[in-house]
């Protein structure tokens, strides 16, 4: 409901910026969901960006810029990449292209002087050359060449030539800076930068393949893994795969999956967490086999060994099917039915050792708080 009330508003600011630029805004058929951090978009990859013209902030999903009225790369601003002024290809609006014999002035297209950009002649006598000559702007200087604001630029920045003369070749020439170098890999700081982490290439042939560069640090190396450092992190832990191919599938990487909750039913505690390299039943009262291994809960004759005497997770334990709270200071209601810590009475009373609002020790009282 939050969203939709925001819907308006939105709608009304994007439209505004696009009319100032003269493109038309494109909204997505549902608003994304709102968010604080990175951490509350479950999309992978999906980062928590302040929506253009507003001060909300919704899980996006970045991508380069295109000139299509959207904020693609996630920044805050629409077609930020593209002067509508001058670009041959956007020129006074989005996907509005000018012909090879004219050129983008003020928004509009003109007929062009110069009639050739990459012949080293001044075509219209006006003492300026190729590049030098305005109407030249977004038109070819030559292989791997294009002219930018007056002058020579690279554009092909993955074939190892000066394409614009001017002594420095493809990730080295600042004009390659965010451009592509290739199959997975990037130009940035003058430097080439691996960002396709899960194909088995050093892309930017610099410093070894995927994970093993640290380039990849936090990126994704496939379905369920991720880079962190020069490793491979397994991140989905109840798909049968062995996500990073080091250590086996799902809790059997006890490395990266131990701990991990590996079903939940919405609303519910947690009814499967991996612990010890398994998968452990944590729901010992639900009448269900979350672990797929023949027993049930404290069942008369096929009970789980987990649910008699075992863990329910971090600051949790079960004695014959019972949940207990067993960390009294950590802000968590760990076994998941009355609150957490000192709020949880029957599990940590009067006396219990807590923390406070303050982070200072202290002890649970009587009214259920810290003190």
């Amino acid at each position: 409901m939050k969203d939709l009330l925001l819907m308006p508003r939105l709608l009304c600011c994007l439209l505004l910026a696009c009319a100032a630029v003269g493109c038309e805004a494109e909204f997505p058929d549902e608003l994304p969901s709102t968010c604080a951090q990175d951490s509350d978009c479950v999309t992978e990859g999906g980062v928590c960006a302040t929506q253009p013209g507003t001060t909300v902030r919704s899980c996006c999903l970045p991508h380069a810029e295109e000139c299509n009225g959207a904020d693609d790369d996630c920044d805050g601003q629409v077609d930020e990449d593209f002067d509508l002024r001058t670009s041959a290809q956007h020129c006074g609006q989005c996907n509005h292209p000018c012909t090879l014999q004219e050129a983008c002035v003020a928004g509009r297209c003109e007929p062009r002087t110069e009639t050739s950009c990459s012949n080293g002649t001044d075509d219209d006598d006006n003492s300026l050359v190729d590049c030098e000559e305005s109407s030249c702007n977004d038109q070819s200087c030559g292989a791997g060449c294009t002219c930018r604001d007056t002058r020579k630029a690279e554009s092909a920045c993955d074939n190892a030539n000066d394409d614009d003369g001017d002594g420095s070749r493809d990730c080295v020439d600042p004009d390659c800076d965010g451009a592509s170098c290739g199959m997975g890999c990037t130009c940035s700081g003058l430097l080439p930068k691996e960002t396709l982490c899960d194909d088995g290439r050093d892309n930017d042939g610099n410093a070894g393949a995927d994970c093993d560069d640290l380039d990849c640090d936090t990126q994704t190396c496939g379905a369920g893994c991720v880079c962190t450092g020069t490793a491979r992190k397994e991140t989905l832990c109840n798909d049968n795969v062995d996500n990073d191919g080091n250590a086996g599938a799902d809790c059997a990487d006890v490395a990266d999956c131990e701990g991990a909750i590996i079903r939940q039913p919405a609303g519910q505690v947690p009814s499967a967490i991996c612990m010890g390299g398994q998968s452990r039943e944590t729901d010992c009262a639900n009448s269900v086999d979350d672990n797929g291994d023949g027993r049930i809960d404290c069942k008369a004759g096929n009970a789980d060994a987990n649910c008699v005497s075992g863990s329910c997770g971090l600051g949790c334990t079960l004695t014959n099917c019972v949940r207990k709270e067993t960390v009294c200071n950590d802000g968590v209601d760990n076994d998941g039915n009355n609150g957490a810590d000192c709020s949880d009475s029957a599990d940590c009373p009067q006396g219990t050792a807590c923390t406070r609002t303050n982070g200072a020790p202290g002890t649970c009282q009587l009214n259920k708080a810290c003190g």
